[in-house]
């Protein structure tokens, strides 16, 4: 750069800073160079009520009753209310919601509606029979009015949301409602049927003492029986001589190694007739390489080391969840101008959720943020809702470090990529 364009460049520098009320200096050493530095006056920030960061709700024991004419809206908030604990059934009529509530008792109902086009009517004939202390009514409705305001206090309804319903919203307004003083949440939990928590047999595999010590302090106060075994021969004899619901099989053992002994195992569960243990594979190596051997070898999945207490209650909650109802089918119309590339992108999505699995295991948090970012950005694009949906529940979860609820998105977008079909828009 010449020294004239220098000049012209200090030259308009200086007359910004002084038009915004500044100042702009040089301070110059001879044979070390010049530093260029300015100051501009800043207003002071404008006051702001900061949302809460850390807002959560536990909806186990809680029943929740989802109204949507749209059956991908109804997988959307099922996923959502069902990842907070609540059991949760659809109708897709709102005429269905009075006998269902009629039939059944109901802690939570999420319906979409136009309160200015009968929605109203809906909900004040809900509440003539349901009081708020006992049903927390959600609305979903496309749009929000100052009417709509006036309207949620007079009939008791919680919370109007609106489309496109974003999860932190959804999750703030069922935690405004269940601290309500109306609200009895432990008067709810108690009248919802008991479930008797299932005690387990656990075998630890690990030649590694500190590590069954480990497993032991995070199990103490599970209730499970818990076995250890030094090796993999000693996982062997105790796995083929007793029933358990659940072996972590560490990989690396003198002898006989992990992927030995879970074959050894499998071999003995197929002769004998018995029902198949669930076996995780413990590693420290998180390529995919090791998760294909392990597969291979007969476990059903691997957890990478080092393993922290809530991703081993994690997976032995998804090792022992009851086999789902055979899915519903998912419908999306597509635009003709998409329709050719549909194919591609949801085979894309499948290969996303592979490579979500593997940067889960790497703990990988920015491989996963840029790859749900991507997801959240591209899904409603080609007309899946359900992928941008996801994508932001995975996109959060990446930010917060929360391997659970990664491992739960994940879950979600291999469910619905299971459950999706599409049909070209005429």
């Amino acid at each position: 750069m010449c020294s004239s364009d220098l000049g012209l460049g200090l030259s308009i520098s200086r007359h910004l800073v002084e038009r915004m009320g500044g100042r702009i200096w040089v301070e110059s050493d001879a044979g070390r160079g010049s530093l260029f530095a300015f100051e501009l006056p800043a207003p002071a920030p404008a006051a702001t009520v900061p949302r809460p960061s850390s807002v959560s709700v536990n909806l186990r024991g809680l029943r929740a009753l989802v109204c949507d004419g749209d059956a991908t809206n109804r997988l959307i908030l099922r996923e959502m209310l069902g990842g907070w604990g609540a059991a949760v059934d659809e109708v897709a009529a709102a005429g269905e919601i009075a006998r269902r509530l009629d039939r059944e008792r109901y802690d939570i109902l999420v319906v979409a509606c136009d309160l200015a086009a009968g929605g109203s009517e809906l909900v004040r004939t809900v509440r003539a029979q349901h009081a708020a202390g006992r049903l927390i009514v959600l609305v979903i409705a496309a749009d929000a009015t100052p009417a709509d305001d006036a309207t949620r206090l007079t009939l008791g309804i919680t919370a109007v949301l609106v489309r496109p319903i974003k999860r932190r919203d959804l999750l703030e307004a069922l935690s405004l409602a269940l601290g309500a003083a109306d609200w009895n949440a432990e008067r709810a939990r108690r009248a919802a049927p008991s479930v008797e928590p299932r005690h387990l047999s656990i075998l630890v595999a690990d030649d590694a003492e500190d590590g069954r010590l480990l497993v032991a302090a995070y199990l103490a106060d599970s209730g499970h029986t818990v076995d250890f075994a030094a090796d993999g021969a000693q996982a062997i004899a105790t796995a083929t001589g007793a029933r358990y619901d659940i072996i972590f099989m560490d990989l690396e053992m003198p002898e006989v190694d992990g992927l030995a002994a879970t074959r050894a195992i499998r071999e003995h569960e197929r002769a004998a007739g018995a029902p198949p243990a669930s076996i995780l594979v413990l590693t420290a190596h998180a390529l995919p390489e090791y998760e294909e051997r392990a597969l291979e070898a007969g476990a059903n999945g691997i957890l990478v080391k080092p393993i922290r207490k809530p991703t081993l209650l994690d997976a032995i909650a998804r090792a022992t969840e009851p086999t789902p109802p055979a899915p519903t089918r998912v419908h999306v119309a597509v635009t003709p101008t998409v329709a050719p590339l549909v194919p591609g992108f949801l085979a894309n999505r499948k290969k996303d959720a592979q490579a979500a699995r593997s940067s889960l295991r790497r703990r990988d948090f920015h491989a996963l943020w840029v790859l749900a970012h991507t997801m959240k950005g591209l899904g409603s694009s080609y007309g899946f809702d359900g992928i941008s949906d996801i994508g932001g529940d995975m996109e959060r979860a990446a930010q917060a470090h929360d391997e659970a609820a990664l491992g739960h998105s994940i879950d979600a977008l291999d469910r619905y990529l299971s459950q999706v079909d599409y049909s070209v828009a005429s």
